[in-house]
């Protein structure tokens, strides 16, 4: 009676009212750890554990299987209820195994360093994108330290084990007809005649691949040599297809004769050999004192006029990509040295950071028609960042659409007052055209003053912005206002970028903070971290620091007493002039080593 239950079990598990189906079992786990992941799964649901009875029928597998399926059959409705809830929650069933799983450990190693990758890749350069990386990298890594679990299949969790109901998902909780069982087989006939039709183009293809080597053993690589134009053989070799190739020497594919090291020597008439079999081939002519011919056609040729072809050397792109890689490992080291040296970063960190900035996936890589030295990447970045065509003019008016602004320009057009007067300061002329188009396409009143503008234009535009209510924005390039400018009818200044001098910045400040204005004035500077505006911010922060100590400094100059001695008044003037001329070029001097010193800070090479 005992063996006829146990074999009823094994026949008619599927069948049972409260089974469940697992599979992608790892083989390291056994039929006693994945009972106990179920047991320990309802003990948490229930008070008495042990009054949960779990069984587990594995189907039969084999030992070169790397997964197993396993019926699991659950006691009452309560217990497969819960099964199932649980398999379908966030973090599904936990499933403990005493045997290492290898991908399990890559997982965790993978996903860590993913997500070290994205918190530097966040702190050096600090966007919306970059930070949902990050989320998104600590999420996976989250996900992947919860080990080996049981999920519902329908969460499509790759690499964990899946749960299904064991008569697919017509099943009822409890059937009780044959007509429910009847339609519960057919459902499972259906999803295995998917999956092998899913599977079948891979298996037509793997069986015309046997055919074509039989096919290729019995006649021979005569006909495949002759197929295969020089082109297509160089073609595959580019695309790392060598197999597709054949020697015609040694009939294996070009480059992988003895003494070829991968090299593919090609000849004048254009065929191609290993460079083993070329060098074997010349040397056996040699000896027989014959003229060296080529091997498919005959025709003479010379040992100087042979193209070794290398199919192993890496292609621009196959460089640019192992640069990022290389790139991205030191953006860790980069993200410690800014907290800690305040924008300053070693000359080789710059360029790592360009290069870990992976390029979007509909970004073209195309050159420029004329400016072919400009790399496909930078302009790619370019055109992400601007949505403008690359081969745009410097005055091509910007179209109503297709173009985007830089961050800059969005966080000053929010940060503008709608009812208020305000002054925008910009250190060059293109900067300040750039912003009276900008100003103009988004219908906001503005003025512009900057260099080449006349007299009369400069007083013009002040004056509109003063008694004109719908101009509510005057736009400055640095330096070229007049002298004694008053801009007291705003309180409310904008920097797009830092200026290279502090007193510069006061300058421009005080056009609004001076006799006559009621407000208190607010100054905002724009500038964008990591780049050559942070570093010069951290100049000018030590230069400040520099400038303080010497004031601190007593300056006092000790005289002592001499006889007075009367000389001739045309040499006293030669030598008051000699030392006016000495100082003079000893000031000049100090001026360009700062300006040196400062040049070089700025572009990362100190």
């Amino acid at each position: 009676s005992e063996k006829f239950m146990a074999e009823s079990l094994l026949k008619f598990c599927w069948a049972r009212p409260f089974a469940v189906l697992l599979s992608n079992i790892p083989k390291q786990v056994t039929p006693s750890e994945l009972r106990g992941a179920v047991v320990k799964c309802l003990g948490l649901f229930r008070e008495q554990p042990q009054d949960s009875k779990v069984d587990v029928v594995a189907l039969a597998s084999s030992d070169t299987l790397e997964v197993w399926k396993a019926y699991v059959i659950l006691n009452s409705k309560e217990d497969y209820d819960h099964v199932l809830k649980k398999a379908k929650g966030v973090t599904g069933i936990e499933l403990m195994c005493s045997e290492k799983i290898e991908w399990i450990d890559d997982l965790n190693r993978v996903t860590k360093i993913k997500l070290d990758e994205a918190v530097a890749a966040n702190r050096v350069h600090p966007c919306s994108s970059n930070s949902q990386k990050e989320a998104k990298a600590k999420k996976e890594y989250k996900a992947a330290r919860l080990g080996l679990r049981i999920y519902a299949k329908e969460r499509s969790t790759i690499g964990h084990v899946h749960l299904v109901k064991a008569l697919g998902p017509v099943r009822g909780a409890a059937p009780s007809s044959a007509e429910v069982l009847y339609s519960s087989a057919r459902e499972q006939i259906t999803e295995a005649t998917q999956i092998l039709e899913e599977h079948l183009p891979m298996i037509q293809t793997k069986e015309q691949e046997l055919q074509n080597l039989a096919s290729k053993i019995k006649s021979g690589v005569a006909d495949h040599v002759s197929s295969l134009t020089t082109f297509e053989a160089l073609q595959a070799l580019k695309n790392g297809q060598g197999n597709q190739t054949v020697c015609p020497i040694c009939y294996d594919a070009l480059g992988q004769s003895e003494d070829s090291h991968g090299l593919v020597a090609l000849t004048r008439c254009g065929h191609l050999c290993c460079r083993g079999c070329m060098r074997t081939w010349m040397r056996q002519k040699q000896r027989n004192l014959e003229q060296l011919s080529c091997i498919e056609c005959r025709k003479p040729i010379f040992h100087s006029q042979l193209i070794f072809v290398d199919p192993t050397r890496a292609t621009d792109d196959e460089k640019f990509k192992k640069r990022q890689d290389e790139a991205k490992t030191l953006l860790q080291k980069a993200a410690d040295m800014l907290n800690n040296n305040h924008g300053q970063l070693d000359p080789h960190l710059w360029e790592a950071l360009y290069l870990s900035m992976d390029l979007p996936a509909d970004a073209s890589c195309a050159p420029h028609d004329t400016f072919t030295a400009i790399p496909p990447q930078v302009l790619a970045h370019l055109h992400h960042a601007t949505a403008m065509n690359i081969h745009c003019k410097r005055n091509q008016p910007m179209e109503n659409e297709g173009y985007n602004l830089s961050s800059k320009v969005r966080a000053l057009l929010s940060d503008l007052p709608k009812n208020e007067m305000s002054v925008v300061f910009a250190s060059s002329k293109v900067t300040v055209q750039h912003l009276l188009v900008v100003l103009r396409k988004e219908g906001i009143g503005f003025r512009g003053l900057f260099t080449g503008q006349s007299e009369e234009d400069l007083e013009m535009a002040v004056s509109d912005w003063k008694s004109d209510d719908n101009v509510l924005v005057l736009v400055v390039q640095a330096g070229a206002a007049a002298c004694g400018l008053t801009l007291t009818a705003a309180s409310k200044m904008f920097l797009m970028d830092p200026f290279l001098k502090h007193e510069e910045e006061k300058q421009a400040y005080a056009r609004l903070h001076r006799y006559g204005q009621t407000k208190e004035v607010f100054c905002k500077v724009y500038y964008s971290p990591v780049s050559v505006e942070s570093r010069l911010l951290e100049w000018r922060h030590r230069q400040s620091q520099e400038s303080l100590m010497e004031e601190k400094e007593e300056k006092t100059i000790f005289a002592p007493l001499r006889d007075v001695i009367i000389i001739d008044e045309e040499e006293d003037e030669s030598e008051d002039d000699l030392e006016s001329e000495n100082s003079m070029h000893v000031f000049e001097k100090a001026l360009e080593d700062v300006g040196a010193k400062q040049t070089q800070f700025l572009l990362g090479l100190t």
